[in-house]
C-alpha cells in the first residue's frame, strides 16, 4: 500500500530539484522544507506525544507513578521536538497550528506531571510544572484543557492553606468543564470543591457538592468515579460524628474498588476502614491497616503509609501496646521527615509523647514534648500545653539541660531518647531503627498487634495525665485525601488545631 506522506514528500523533492536546477532558490527552499515536514511528520510526532501522555494516564490509573512519569517525560520531549522541527524549517509560519497544538500538548502533560509530582511529595517540582503550563496557556486562547491547570492550581493552594485561592481556581475549572460539557471533569472538580468546604468546616456545602458529583458519576456510569465520591461522603460523615454512615460509605467504596480493580482506592478504603473500626472498637482494624500498608506501600504512596503508621500507633495505644505505638509513631515521623517536616512530623511526635508516657520514660517524654513544641507550637498550640504540663512535674536539672539546647541539639536529644526507649523492643523483634517507616517493618508491627490477647484491645487506657489535654484527632484533621484528574489520590498530613 502506498504511503501518502512518502508520495507527497517525493513530489516536493522532485519539484525542489527542478527549482534548484533553474536557480529558483526561494521555490527550492519551500519545496525542500515541505518535503522535510512530510518525512519528519510534525503531526506524527504530535500524535506520539498525545499517545505517550495518554499512556501516562493509564499508568497512573494502574498505580505505577514511576512508569507514568517516564511516559510523561517522553511525551514532553516529543512536543518539544515538534516545535524545534518547525522552528528549523517553517520559514513562513505555515506550521503555526502544529506549534500551538504542541504547546498545548506539553502544557497538558506538564499539568499531569504536576499532579503526579504533588502526589509523590515533590511539591517544588510540581509548582515548576504548574508554572510552565500557566505560561504556555497564557499564549494560547480558549483551550478546554486549561481546566486541568486550574485544578492543579487549586490543589497547590489547598496545600498552602489558601482556601480562597483554591475555591476560585476550582470555580474556573468547573466553568470550563461545563462549557465543554465534560461531565467527568465536573464531577472531579465538585469533589475538590467539597474538600475546600470541608476544610472550612462547612459540612453542609461539602455534602451538597458531593451529592451533585455522585449524580454525575451515576449519569456517566463511571464506577471508579462513584467510588471516589462515596469516599468523600464517608469523610463528611466521619466529621459529622456519624461513624455508621462513614463505615457504610467506605464499605461501598471497597466493594466498587475491588469490582473495578482500582488498586489504589482499595488501599485507601482499607486505610479509612482500619481507622474507623479502631475508633469504634468494631470489625478487624488491624487487617484493614495491614492491607492499606501492603497496597499503598506497593504503589509508592508514601504519605499514605505514614498515615497508616499513625493509625497503627493510635490503635496500639488503645491496646496498651506502647512499645509498638512508639515504633509506629517513629516510623511515621521518619516517613514524613522529607515530605511534611512540620505538620506530619509534629503529629508523629505527638503520638510519641503518648507512647513514651505509657512506657513511663519521663525524661524521653519531656525531651520529645519540648522538641515538638519548638517545631509546631504556633500551628498546634496544644503542643505547648503538653510541654508545660510535663515541665511543671519535671526535675529542675532536666529542664535546665533542655533549656540550654539549640534547636538542632533539642531534636537530636529527642531522637536519642526515643531510640533508647525503643532499643529493647527492636532487639526482641529483630528490627533496626533504620527499618522503621518501611513497609516490611510496618507489617511486622501490625502482626505483633495481631498476636496480642484480643481482650486487651477493648480495655480502657490506663490514666495518662496528658489525655485530658489532647485526644487522638479524627483522621480528617490529620490527613486529607485529594483526588487528581485521573482518579489518583494522595494523603496529605494536616495539623490538629
Amino acid at each position: 500500500m502506498s504511503d501518502v506522506r512518502l508520495d507527497a514528500g517525493r513530489h516536493h523533492l522532485n519539484r525542489a530539484d527542478l527549482a534548484s536546477g533553474t536557480g529558483d532558490w526561494e521555490s527550492a527552499r519551500a519545496h525542500f522544507e515541505s518535503a522535510l515536514l512530510q518525512f519528519r511528520g510534525p503531526d506524527l510526532v504530535l500524535g506520539e506525544g498525545h499517545a505517550l501522555r495518554g499512556l501516562a494516564a493509564v499508568e497512573l490509573g494502574e498505580g505505577d507513578p514511576v512508569q507514568a512519569e517516564a511516559q510523561l517525560r517522553r511525551a514532553i520531549r516529543a512536543y518539544r521536538d515538534v516545535r524545534a522541527m518547525l522552528d528549523r524549517v517553517d520559514g513562513v509560519g505555515a506550521g503555526s497550528s502544529h506549534r500551538a497544538d504542541a504547546m498545548e500538548g506539553e502544557a497538558a502533560a506538564q499539568v499531569l506531571l504536576g499532579e503526579l509530582l504533588l502526589r509523590t511529595g515533590r511539591e517544588s517540582e510540581a509548582r515548576e510544572a504548574r508554572d510552565w503550563a500557566r505560561a504556555a496557556y497564557d499564549g494560547l486562547s480558549g483551550r478546554a484543557s486549561e481546566a486541568g491547570l486550574c485544578a492543579l492550581t487549586g490543589r497547590l493552594a489547598v496545600r498552602d492553606g489558601d482556601n480562597e485561592e483554591a475555591g476560585q481556581a476550582y470555580s474556573r475549572a468547573l466553568a470550563m468543564h461545563e462549557l465543554s460539557n465534560d461531565v467527568g471533569g465536573q464531577a472531579t472538580i465538585l469533589r475538590a470543591m467539597a474538600e475546600v468546604a470541608r476544610l472550612e468546616g462547612d459540612l453542609t456545602a461539602a455534602e451538597s457538592y458531593l451529592k451533585r458529583a455522585l449524580t454525575l458519576c451515576r449519569q456517566l456510569g463511571d464506577r471508579r468515579l462513584e467510588a471516589r465520591t462515596l469516599a468523600g461522603l464517608g469523610s463528611v460523615a466521619r466529621l459529622a460524628a456519624d461513624p455508621d454512615s462513614a463505615l457504610l460509605a467506605y464499605n461501598q467504596v471497597l466493594e466498587i474498588a475491588e469490582e473495578t480493580g482500582d488498586t489504589e482506592m482499595i488501599g485507601f478504603a482499607n486505610l479509612n476502614l482500619g481507622e474507623l473500626h479502631s475508633n469504634e472498637g468494631t470489625g478487624d482494624p488491624i487487617e484493614h491497616l495491614r492491607q492499606a500498608v501492603r497496597v499503598l506501600g506497593g504503589l509508592g504512596v508514601h504519605h499514605a503509609v505514614g498515615a497508616a503508621l499513625h493509625h497503627t500507633a493510635a490503635h496500639a495505644i488503645r491496646m496498651k501496646q506502647f512499645d509498638v505505638a512508639l515504633a509506629a509513631a517513629e516510623g511515621a515521623r521518619r516517613t514524613w521527615q522529607g515530605m511534611d517536616p512540620v505538620r506530619g512530623v509534629g503529629q508523629a511526635m505527638r503520638l510519641e509523647v503518648k507512647a513514651l508516657a505509657g512506657l513511663e520514660d519521663w525524661r524521653a517524654v519531656l525531651s520529645v514534648a519540648h522538641a515538638r513544641a519548638r517545631l509546631v507550637g504556633a500551628e498546634q498550640p496544644k503542643s505547648v500545653e503538653v510541654r508545660d504540663f510535663y515541665r511543671q512535674r519535671a526535675p529542675a536539672d532536666w529542664k535546665a539541660e533542655l533549656d540550654g539546647f539549640t534547636p538542632s541539639e533539642l531534636f537530636a536529644d529527642a531522637i536519642e531518647h526515643t531510640l533508647s526507649a525503643l532499643a529493647p523492643f527492636l532487639n526482641r523483634n529483630e528490627l533496626t531503627s533504620s527499618e522503621l517507616g518501611t513497609v516490611p517493618a510496618a507489617l511486622v508491627l501490625l502482626d505483633i498487634l495481631r498476636s496480642v490477647d484480643p481482650e486487651l484491645t477493648r480495655d480502657e487506657l490506663p490514666e495518662i495525665p496528658v489525655e485530658d489535654l489532647e485526644s487522638v484527632p479524627p483522621p480528617e484533621e490529620f490527613y486529607v485525601i485529594v483526588d487528581d484528574p485521573d482518579g489518583q489520590l494522595l494523603a496529605e498530613p494536616r495539623g490538629e488545631d
